[in-house]
């Protein structure tokens, strides 16, 4: 700004050359701090420029690396999807594969369980066919031993009979000897020699035969 100027004459006339000076040199000084302010802002202005294009070309670099994110995590996506689709497929399989193992490991239980009774049916009823066998053959038996013990009681019944009939017979015979033996001393009486008897006297001879005969 130019300086103030006081309202005088002469004083004003002195000095007017060197405000005028004065001006000229502010308004150099001026504009040079106008230059300095233009090209100051010139400089921001690029900078600006370079800044907003790099800040353009980031988010266009942004934009093109959070499309290909998407893309990527859209793939990923899909993959897992897929992979979740197969991995409930192969999980429904082996469920079914399982099912299927569990049947046929119950009809093999069953059947195993049926053959079992089965088995153990025929082997109660051949021991029960052994059993009543057996017990019959038993009975086969003792009846036989029974008959046996029947017959050999029987048998020495009749040999204890026919010793005691041989026995009495024996005793009738030596019975009847005695009997002579007496009647023939009965007529050799009055001195006359009675025969002497050959062998042990009758007694003797019936008591050696009925031992004899109890030992048979």
């Amino acid at each position: 700004m130019p300086p103030k100027t006081k309202p005088k004459g002469k004083s004003e006339k002195k000095k007017d050359v060197p405000t005028k000076e004065m001006v000229k040199d502010q308004l150099w000084e001026e504009l040079l701090r106008l230059q300095e302010e233009l090209n100051s802002v010139r400089m921001k202005k690029n900078l600006y420029r370079s800044e907003m294009h790099e800040a353009h070309g980031f988010c266009h670099y942004a934009k093109k690396n959070l499309e290909v994110t998407k893309n990527r995590m859209r793939e990923k996506l899909r993959l897992k999807q897929e992979a979740g689709k197969q991995r409930r497929a192969e999980i429904e399989e082996h469920e079914l594969k399982l099912r299927h193992l569990n049947a046929e490991h119950h009809n093999d239980l069953c059947e195993a369980k049926t053959n079992t009774v089965t088995t153990t049916s025929d082997m109660k009823g051949e021991q029960l066919k052994s059993k009543l066998k057996l017990q019959g053959e038993m009975q086969r038996l003792q009846a036989l031993k029974t008959d046996q013990r029947f017959q050999s009681h029987l048998n020495i019944r009749n040999l204890q009979l026919k010793q005691q009939n041989e026995v009495i017979e024996l005793l009738k015979s030596y019975s009847k000897k005695d009997t002579g033996e007496q009647k023939a001393s009965c007529m050799y009486a009055g001195g006359e020699t009675r025969p002497a008897f050959e062998g042990k006297p009758v007694g003797d001879e019936m008591r050696t035969a009925s031992a004899g005969m109890r030992r048979r």
